[in-house]
This record gives C-alpha cells, sequence and structure tokens, in this order.
C-alpha cells in the first residue's frame, strides 16, 4: 500500500492561504482608493488657494503676459534689425553715407582756406565725426544727422562760391565737391527695401516694452525719386478712419501670447466685476 501522505487535518493550512489571499486583495483594492482621493485633496487645496488668493493669481497673470510680451517684442526688434543691416550694407547705404562724409571734409578744408573765421568750419566738423562714428551700423544716435550734413555743406558751398576771398579754382573744387554731397545724400532714400525694414523697425521700437529701453533707430532718409509703389497717393489714407479700424490695427500689432493674455485678464477683471456686484 502507498504511504499516506502526513496531512494535518486538524491544522488548515488551505484556510490559512485563502484568508492570507482575502488581506492582500482588500489591501490592494484600498491603495488605489487612497490615491485618488490623495489627488483629489491635493486639487482642492489648489482650487481653494487660487480662488482665495485672486491677487496673487492676477500677479502671475500679469507677469505671464509681461515676460511674453517682452519675448514676442524681443524676437521682432532681432528679426526687424536682421533686414535692417543686410539692406543698409548690401543696398549702398554705408558707402554713400563713408563717401558723403569725406567729400564735407574736403569741401571743410576748402572754407578753412578761404574763411578761417567762419563758424561753419567747426559746426560741420563735428557733425562729420559725429556721422562718421555712426555710419559701421545702421542705428544712429541722431538719425538726422546724415541731413544736417548735407544742409552745412551747402551753407559752406554757398559761402565760397558767393561770398569773397575765394579764387576760381577754389569755387570749382567746392563746387564739384557740394555736387558729390548732394548727390550721395539724395541716392539714401532711393532704396526701398531698406526704407521699409527701417520704418518696421522704428515702429517696433516704439511700442512697449521695447519703447522702455533707450535704444537707437534706423535713419529713414528723405525721398527724392518717386516710389512706383504709392504713385503719388497714400494707400493708407481712409484705413483708420473709424474707431472700429483703430481697434482692428491695434490687435493686427500684438502678438499671440499678448492677445491670448489680454483675453484672460479681460475675462478674469469681468467675474471679479460679477462676484462683486453678487455678494452686494
Amino acid at each position: 500500500m502507498a504511504d499516506k501522505k502526513n496531512i494535518n487535518y486538524t491544522n488548515n493550512d488551505g484556510a490559512k492561504y485563502r484568508y492570507s489571499y482575502s488581506a492582500n486583495n482588500a489591501k490592494e483594492k484600498k491603495e488605489p482608493v487612497k490615491k485618488a482621493e490623495k489627488i483629489k485633496e491635493a486639487l482642492t487645496k489648489r482650487s481653494v488657494f487660487w480662488k482665495t488668493n485672486r491677487a496673487f493669481a492676477i500677479f502671475v497673470l500679469v507677469a505671464v503676459i509681461l515676460i511674453s510680451s517682452a519675448w514676442s517684442v524681443y524676437r521682432a526688434v532681432s528679426g526687424d534689425a536682421s533686414d535692417v543691416k543686410e539692406y543698409y550694407e548690401d543696398d549702398g547705404i554705408r558707402a554713400s553715407v563713408v563717401n558723403m562724409v569725406s567729400s564735407s571734409n574736403s569741401l571743410i578744408s576748402i572754407n578753412e582756406a578761404v574763411n578761417p573765421d567762419s563758424e561753419l568750419n567747426a559746426d560741420c566738423r563735428e557733425i562729420a565725426e559725429e556721422l562718421s562714428r555712426e555710419a559701421p551700423t545702421p542705428f544712429w544716435n541722431d538719425a538726422t544727422l546724415a541731413k544736417k550734413l548735407h544742409d552745412k555743406s551747402e551753407a559752406i558751398y554757398n559761402l565760397i562760391a558767393y561770398g569773397e576771398g575765394a579764387g576760381a579754382e577754389a569755387r570749382a573744387d567746392a563746387g564739384e565737391l557740394y555736387s558729390k554731397i548732394d548727390s550721395y545724400y539724395k541716392s539714401l532714400g532711393d532704396s526701398n527695401q531698406y526704407a521699409d525694414a527701417a520704418a518696421d523697425y522704428n515702429k517696433t521700437i516704439s511700442k512697449y516694452p521695447a519703447s522702455v529701453f533707450p535704444i537707437d533707430e534706423a535713419p529713414v532718409f528723405e525721398r527724392f525719386s518717386p516710389n512706383p509703389g504709392q504713385n503719388g497717393q497714400d494707400s493708407s489714407s481712409g484705413v483708420f478712419s473709424s474707431v472700429f479700424s483703430w481697434i482692428a490695427a491695434l490687435i493686427a500689432g500684438l502678438s499671440i501670447p499678448q492677445i491670448v493674455g489680454l483675453a484672460v485678464a479681460v475675462v478674469i477683471i469681468i467675474r471679479l466685476i460679477f462676484k462683486k456686484n453678487e455678494n452686494k
């Protein structure tokens, strides 16, 4: 006969394992419930915090709007500045400015020999030196320097050509130099690409928050030749004739983060106003 297995019927081993399984299973079921309760409690506390700390919530919202606005404006300024630099070099604006300064210095030298006591010499020399320092980049501290140098050079030429003490050779040389200065100055406004880029850049830096910082403008030069794109008319005339058009133009100038932040701020303000009226 086969040996019987030694089974302890008094000690129910199967029940022991069954009871153990039931306890473990119950514990596993309780854990997800506890996690869900903790998550719900955390969300409730967070909701209560933002409701009871509206001032802090508004501060955070304003900070986000300011930061996003600053970042978007920085990107816009950087992009417009790159375009200005490109056309300033490629369209010969910088070369015309440098040549204009060189011819003006030569004209001043003639007048210093003919009219050494003239105040125009020192004034024009100072403007020429300042413009020479600004010429390497298209962002000038004084955007009117080129026009100032042109006008002072014209005054010096008139003094030499129609004043006393200048010989025929000095008059001829002065006339030739002023003709070059005038030609270089008038050529500065011939580039439509540079003019558009400079106008966009100056418009961007005039907006907040860029307007808070001392950023030099890009010079916009006088145009002597007609612009074929305008045909003598201002294409923007009548566009902003109404308040609605003005608001539309204002919104169009905002970036996406600014528009979103402004919309959220308006919603919060409206909710606060309505809630205040309900409490009354």
